[in-house]
C-alpha cells in the first residue's frame, strides 16, 4: 500500500496544479434577462483593453499553489527565459529503485503521473505565452528525496525530455543504469560556489567530462576530452550533442551563460584543443525547447573555434 499512496498523492498534486489554468483568463460574465415588454438592451462594443497577467502575477500563483500542495517538497526559479520548478516527494525515489530493482514494468500510477505533470507543464506555458512571455520555458523536474540530484523525470514545457522509469524499469537490477545527474545550476548561482563543481557519475553522450567549472555571473564551462570520428564534421558535431544532452537532461538549461571546450590527442599523441564555442541564455532555452536541434547548435554559438585540421 506504501508504494501505491507514495504515487497517488504525487498524481493528486499534479492534478491540483492544474487550477493555475485559468491565471490571467477572462471572467465569466453573468447576463441580465430583461423584463416583459421592454426592449433588450443593446451591447455597445467594448473599448477595455484585454487584462494580462504579470509575470510577477503568474509565478506567485504557481508558488502558493506548490506550497498549498507539496509543503516545503519543491523549489522554484526563475532565471532570464527559465521558469524552473523542482519538486520531491517522501517515499517517491524509493518506490521507484524498488520498481526498478523488481524489473516489473512501468506502474500504472507513473504513467499517470507523467501525462499530468506534462498537462500541468504545458497549462502553465499557456499561460506565460497567452500573457506574453513566449520567450520563457517552463521546466518542471521531479527528483528523488533520497538525493535531490537524482532526476526521475523533466518536462520541459510540454515534452518528457527524461523519464528514469521509461529507461529502467524493464531492465533487470543488475542492468539498470544509475540515476542521472541534475546540475543545480539555480542553487550554485545563488550560493556563489565558485571552481570545480562535484558531478557525480555526469557523463558525456560523447568523449570524457574533464570537469564544469562555475566561474560566476551565471557562466559555467564544461571541459571535455573526444576522439575522432569517420569523418571531420562528424568529430565536430559530436560536441553539440554533448551540449544539447547536457541542456536537456542533466540541467545546464538553467546556465545564464555556457562555454564549451573540447581537446583531442593527434596522431602524434599531442594533445590539442579542437574546438570551443559559448552560448547564450536565449540559445540555451531554444535548445530545451527544441527550437534549436543538435546538428545546427553551432549555426547559433558565438566564439567558435575549430582547429584548422578539423577544417
Amino acid at each position: 500500500m506504501r508504494k501505491k499512496n507514495a504515487f497517488l498523492l504525487l498524481f493528486l498534486c499534479a492534478v491540483l496544479f492544474l487550477i493555475l489554468a485559468g491565471c490571467g483568463g477572462k471572467k465569466s460574465q453573468e447576463t441580465e434577462t430583461p423584463a416583459p415588454d421592454t426592449e433588450p438592451p443593446v451591447e455597445e462594443a467594448s473599448t477595455a483593453e484585454p487584462t494580462t497577467a504579470s509575470l510577477e502575477d503568474i509565478i506567485t500563483a504557481l508558488q502558493s499553489s506548490m506550497e498549498a500542495n507539496v509543503g516545503e517538497n519543491f523549489s522554484l526559479t526563475q532565471d532570464g527565459e527559465s521558469l524552473r520548478v523542482d519538486v520531491w516527494r517522501d517515499g517517491l525515489g524509493a518506490n521507484v529503485n524498488e520498481v526498478v530493482a523488481a524489473g516489473t514494468g512501468i506502474p500504472e500510477q507513473w504513467t499517470t503521473i507523467v501525462n499530468s505533470f506534462q498537462s500541468m507543464s504545458a497549462s502553465i506555458q499557456n499561460i506565460l505565452d497567452a500573457n506574453g512571455y513566449q520567450n520563457i520555458s517552463v521546466a518542471f523536474n521531479v527528483l528523488s528525496e533520497l538525493d535531490k540530484h537524482t532526476l526521475l523525470l523533466s518536462i520541459v514545457r510540454d515534452t518528457v525530455v527524461y523519464d528514469f522509469l521509461a529507461e529502467n524499469a524493464n531492465v533487470p537490477a543488475q542492468q539498470a543504469q544509475p540515476a542521472v545527474f541534475v546540475l543545480d545550476a539555480a542553487a550554485i548561482i545563488e550560493s556563489e560556489i565558485y571552481g570545480t563543481l562535484d558531478t557525480g557519475n555526469l557523463e558525456l553522450q560523447n568523449g570524457e567530462l574533464l570537469s564544469v567549472i562555475y566561474g560566476g555571473d551565471g557562466v559555467f564551462v564544461v571541459k571535455a576530452k573526444i576522439e575522432s570520428s569517420y569523418s571531420n564534421d562528424a568529430t565536430i558535431k559530436q560536441n553539440y550533442f554533448s551540449v544539447c544532452d547536457l541542456i536537456k537532461k542533466h540541467g545546464f538549461n538553467a546556465c545564464r551563460e555556457l562555454q564549451y571546450w573540447a581537446v583531442m590527442d593527434t596522431a602524434s599523441g599531442d594533445e590539442i584543443k579542437v574546438i570551443n564555442f559559448t552560448l547564450d541564455e536565449s540559445v540555451i532555452q531554444a535548445v530545451a525547447s527544441g527550437a534549436i536541434v543538435e546538428n545546427q547548435l553551432g549555426d547559433y554559438a558565438s566564439d567558435l573555434y575549430i582547429a584548422p585540421l578539423l577544417t
